[in-house]
């Protein structure tokens, strides 16, 4: 082909073509027996032999690319800095450094750090952030900010608390509820906070009328006082527990 130049070099035994310019050591594009494309990688690096269930693209030293070959359902798409899947399923750090992992996968769409491994090392996950498919929004681990609860009751009755969310018997953290009568003016906005190990409860509030919050043993109530049955809406947080 006119004004190009370069060559291909195939190294039968392994499945492997790579593409290069002029004499630059290994392939500025190589393609691998496993599926696996390189873009300015030199081959034999530690991701040379990734998760056979995946299709993967390795973009310069650290960047990885990585879908499920096969169609269907529980299939994901991560895009990866410093970490590759490898043949046993787990997350691989390709240098010792920190690995960021973005994942689409069930709806959801996540974000995991590691803040240091090893070269070769497999990577244990933290969950930095995830939205849900049902629009739930959750930031830092398991104990911290995310949405745990939200609905409508129906029909509520005057005066009597409805159970919005249940913490654990042992349990301290800070909780965020508000809710809004529907065709009525009241809404409640309530701090939860559970301190001494579950033994201490208190509660603070921003009302706008014919609304209350309180605990109930270790559930979180709220209810409508507007003198009649009505529907009301409602959204519960996790701010923090431990």
């Amino acid at each position: 082909m006119s004004g190009v130049s370069g060559s291909a070099t195939s190294t039968g035994s392994f499945g492997m073509l790579q593409v290069r310019s002029g004499s630059v050591t290994g392939g500025t594009l190589t393609t691998r027996a496993d599926g696996t494309i390189a873009i300015g990688l030199t081959p034999g690096v530690t991701a040379s032999i990734f998760d056979t269930d995946f299709s993967a693209i390795q973009i310069g030293g650290t960047g990885t690319i990585a879908s499920h070959t096969a169609q269907g359902t529980d299939k994901a798409l991560y895009i990866a800095a410093n970490a590759y899947r490898d043949t046993s399923g787990d997350w691989v750090a390709i240098s010792g450094d920190e690995s960021t992992l973005v994942s689409l996968s069930d709806g959801t769409f996540a974000v995991d750090v590691n803040a240091t491994a090893s070269s070769g090392a497999d990577i244990t996950w933290d969950r930095a952030m995830s939205l849900a498919s049902d629009g739930k929004f959750s930031m830092g681990s398991a104990s911290q900010f995310k949405e745990i609860a939200r609905g409508t009751i129906s029909s509520a009755a005057h005066g009597v608390g409805q159970t919005v969310h249940t913490a654990g018997g042992t349990e301290d953290g800070v909780w965020l509820v508000s809710m809004s009568v529907a065709a009525y003016a009241s809404y409640i906005t309530e701090w939860f906070l559970s301190t001494n190990s579950g033994g201490n409860h208190y509660t603070k509030e921003v009302n706008a009328g014919s609304a209350n919050a309180s605990w109930s043993g270790d559930n979180l109530q709220i209810q409508q006082d507007s003198g009649t049955t009505r529907d009301f809406l409602y959204v519960v947080y996790q701010l923090e527990t431990r």
